[in-house]
């Protein structure tokens, strides 16, 4: 044994033995050098040889000349923008802007991808093209009673695809997939170096004197995915404050509707109707009665709207004769509410003007407009007079506001300061609050707090930002 261990230099299982370092560095394989001796000399013949096999149609040929043109990239190069950085608040600001320039960089790949990950469950898309056909079969196989246009066809527009992914949130997937590839580019997002989104707000461009920021610019308009982008730096957290349920409270103040205050300030003013109108025993809770409250949800929110019997049916899957008796019961139990709206209504068709209590007006001088215009105007106008007057105190009392969204505040705090700049924004939006609906009526406000390494997720786009994350990792991949 010892003679075969010197002769070949192993053990017997096959290990190099003591003192033999295996093959020096830079030596070549027996095989290696003997095919290489043969072809010695015919390099030039066998390289033109493939090339006219090449020129003449020979598929091998023609693969090995053009991966000898052209190989194959191993990976595909990226530009990042990076900020200068001189401290950990700077890293984690540039680490923000990386991630979007990836994002950004990968994006076409991306989009295929996804089109074909989310639309495993639908089947509507061909060729990467939305297939209405396929679509209307879907519905039929999962009897979902779908709007139609009045030529019959599918109503496929933005609005009607948010409402039905709300009543059946089954296809939410598809309305998600169907704005991100529809209406968002993802280099049109206002990004700076920095990491940050800034764009113009458009502040009192509404009729109803609420902002309206570009949709593809500022991060909250696309598709509620991209708001996984939103992440505090290291150190920092950021809070989203929101009035809850604040059409309802101002419907219910500028009315001077005590049933219907009453029922906001019970905390669910759904399950607050049905006890009210006798739909529901006193004591009945979210919990207890489930079905009952729900289709009165539907009932309370569209009424500011002037949403139909047909639209309530819809959203709150009832029957259109059900639909009608609970809005004839909202109209018996709050009739405070229904005067002051139907006043406001037969007002603004007759053309007198309509004002906030601070003075913003609305007053329709020609031309057609819609009935319901004048029922929902009152609640959202007023509502763009809180924000104004919560931005101010914000400002005014040193809390770093990050954006105004609707009826809510985003603001940046140290991770150890955040529950008391939450406290202080909170008195802040109810003196905003108390301001427009009068002494002694404040509408409430939830909080909802994101920490260092968390980020924002709107809980609608939850599922495709993780569907995204993991296309981009096997894109890069």
């Amino acid at each position: 044994m010892c003679y075969y261990r010197c002769m070949n230099g192993r053990n017997t299982d096959g290990t190099f033995a003591t003192g033999n370092s295996g093959r020096p560095k830079g030596a070549q394989n027996k095989k290696t050098i003997a095919i290489r001796s043969l072809l010695e000399g015919q390099s030039e013949a066998l390289t033109q040889t493939a090339i006219t096999k090449a020129l003449d149609g020979d598929s091998v040929a023609l693969r090995l000349c053009l991966e000898r043109i052209a190989p194959a990239p191993k990976d595909q190069p990226v530009s990042f923008r990076l900020p200068k950085m001189n401290n950990a608040l700077d890293a984690s600001e540039a680490a923000a802007s990386v991630l979007f320039d990836k994002l950004n960089a990968n994006w076409e790949d991306i989009k295929l991808n996804l089109i074909e990950n989310v639309d495993a469950q639908y089947g509507v898309y061909v060729d990467g093209r939305f297939k209405e056909a396929l679509f209307q079969s879907y519905l039929a196989h999962g009897a979902i009673p779908w709007p139609r246009l009045d030529s019959g066809r599918l109503a496929l527009d933005r609005n009607t695809f948010s409402n039905m992914s709300k009543r059946y949130p089954i296809v939410q997937p598809l309305h998600e997939l169907r704005k991100t590839l529809g209406e968002f580019k993802l280099n049109n997002l206002a990004v700076g170096r920095d990491g940050r989104n800034r764009t113009l707000l458009s502040p009192l461009a509404a009729k109803t004197g609420r902002n309206q920021p570009s949709t593809t610019k500022f991060i909250f308009g696309p598709a509620k995915w991209i708001r996984g982008l939103i992440k505090p730096t290291e150190g920092s957290a950021l809070a989203y404050c929101d009035w809850s349920s604040q059409e309802i409270a101002i419907a219910a103040a500028l009315s001077d509707d005590d049933l219907l205050w009453a029922a906001y300030q019970s905390g669910d003013p759904y399950i607050a109707f049905a006890i009210q109108a006798g739909l529901a025993p006193p004591g009945a809770t979210k919990d207890t009665h489930k079905g009952i409250r729900n289709r009165c949800k539907s009932v309370v929110l569209g009424t500011n709207y002037g949403m139909s019997a047909y639209g309530v049916a819809q959203a709150a899957k009832i029957h259109e004769l059900e639909a009608k008796s609970l809005l004839q019961k909202h109209r018996e139990t709050y009739r405070k509410f229904w005067a002051w709206a139907e006043n406001n209504k037969d007002r603004g068709l007759l053309g007198f003007k309509l004002e906030t209590c601070f003075g913003w007006p609305i007053q329709v001088t020609a031309g057609d407009v819609k009935a319901n215009t004048f029922l929902n105007w009152p609640m959202q106008a007023h509502g763009a007079e809180m924000m104004r007057i919560a931005s101010i105190l914000a400002v005014e009392r040193d809390i770093k506001l990050c954006a105004p969204i609707h009826d809510a505040l985003l603001i940046e705090a140290p991770s150890d300061k955040i529950d008391s700049e939450v406290v202080r924004l909170k008195e802040c939006m109810s003196e905003a609050s108390e301001a427009v609906l009068g002494e002694g009526k404040i509408c409430r406000v939830d909080a909802d707090i994101v920490r260092h390494p968390d980020r924002y997720m709107d809980e609608h786009g939850h599922q495709m930002w993780d569907h995204i994350m993991g296309l981009m990792d096997k894109t890069q991949g």
